[in-house]
């Protein structure tokens, strides 16, 4: 709202401050345009199979699911890909059935020589909607718990802990929603998010959208799986790498290079401080008008909703301030707001009230039968 109450006061020492504050945010976005970290670049591979997201394993759909996947890990791996982002709950699995289905993950990331994360959902022991990151030295997977579940939809116990491995860091779709969390990531110097999503196919753009701006915010590279909605990867600006849509009845496949690289940002560092000013400055603008008692904004507006009428002037409208020759525009007399005990009677003298010899008040009145002629005056 800054730039709109510029203009509207036209006052020279705020331009001056909005001259600043527009010339501060350009030259900062410059610096960080050319200033971001160069590093080696990471082949990545973003798969999304067909299936439904409570699919089970090892009943049901969910081995069915995961058949599909290992082709399309093993065609990312030959294409040269060094890590290989799944999406969020591709199976459900229990407990006491995970180490067996880890198994199977762990040997295509060995075989393959990739990061491998996944997405499941882990039922019992309160459940959870967990990520996985399996390594090709066969070291115990990264695990990250969702911290941020949809209401009504994921009866799941939240995760309260933050998952890295080297620099990379791991969340999961909804998280990204929420730029406190990511910012717990850039102050760990995170170089680069793997975030396994599900979108609700129509908000596939705008939730990838609102995912790149943790990347701006904190200078971190992402890769996102959105499945049935868009597979993302994006720079530590913001800038689209690489983009598909990811279908509801069908697979897709994204592989893009990120650089990653840690990029400290002023946000980074301070947090949502602007944020807390602008709502600060706004508090106390309006306090400041209060304590005028809006004497200002009825003499430059009528902002109250008063009719735009002329009202009792001088004495008529109670003006004990003897400021009678104060300008002010229609429907205030004298520049003053009429008393509610006014009678009501239309005037046709706007702005500035003229005294007259012989007339009372000082108010000139109209000839008759002038449509802006006064009605009797009561006293």
């Amino acid at each position: 709202m800054f730039p709109a109450a510029v203009i509207a006061a036209r006052k020279p020492a705020l331009i001056g401050v909005l001259a600043i504050v527009a010339a501060s945010t350009c030259l900062y976005g410059v610096v960080r345009l050319h200033g971001t970290p160069q590093s080696e670049p990471v082949k990545i591979a973003v798969l999304s199979a067909q299936g439904a997201d409570n699919a089970g394993w090892p009943n049901a759909a969910g081995p069915q699911i995961i058949d599909r996947y290992r082709p399309m890990i093993t065609d990312a791996a030959q294409a040269g890909a060094k890590i290989v982002l799944l999406p969020e709950k591709i199976v459900d699995v229990r407990t006491t059935d995970l180490p067996q289905l880890s198994h199977q993950f762990q040997t295509l990331a060995t075989s393959n020589k990739i990061e491998l994360v996944v997405g499941l959902t882990v039922l019992g022991d309160g459940d959870h909607n967990r990520a996985l990151m399996f390594h090709p030295d066969g070291a115990a997977p990264t695990s990250y718990d969702k911290h941020h579940l949809i209401p009504g939809i994921e009866p799941y116990t939240p995760g309260d802990q933050l998952a890295t491995y080297d620099t990379w860091g791991l969340m999961i779709c909804k998280d990204l929603d929420f730029p406190a969390l990511a910012r717990q990531y850039g102050e760990l110097d995170t170089s680069l998010l793997l975030v396994p999503a599900l979108d609700f196919v129509d908000d596939g753009w705008l939730h990838s959208r609102m995912a790149l701006l943790r990347g701006i915010e904190n200078g971190i590279p992402i890769a996102r799986d959105g499945s049935q909605g868009r597979l993302t990867l994006t720079d530590a600006n913001g800038r689209i790498v690489a983009e598909t849509i990811a279908p509801a009845n069908g697979p897709a496949v994204l592989i893009g290079e990120l650089r990653p690289g840690i990029d400290h940002t002023l946000y980074t560092a301070w947090g949502d401080w602007f944020a807390w000013l602008c709502g600060l400055v706004a508090l106390a603008g309006m306090l400041l008008l209060r304590s005028r008692g809006g004497r200002e904004n009825i003499r430059h507006g009528q902002l109250r909703g008063l009719p735009v009428a002329d009202l009792p002037a001088g004495d008529v409208a109670g003006d004990e301030a003897g400021d009678h020759d104060r300008p002010g525009p229609a429907g205030v007399a004298g520049g003053r707001e009429a008393h509610a005990g006014g009678d009501g009677v239309h005037r046709a003298e706007r702005g500035r009230r003229i005294d007259r010899p012989g007339e009372p008040g000082g108010v000139r009145p109209l000839a008759a039968g002038t449509a802006d002629a006064p009605r009797q005056h009561r006293t």
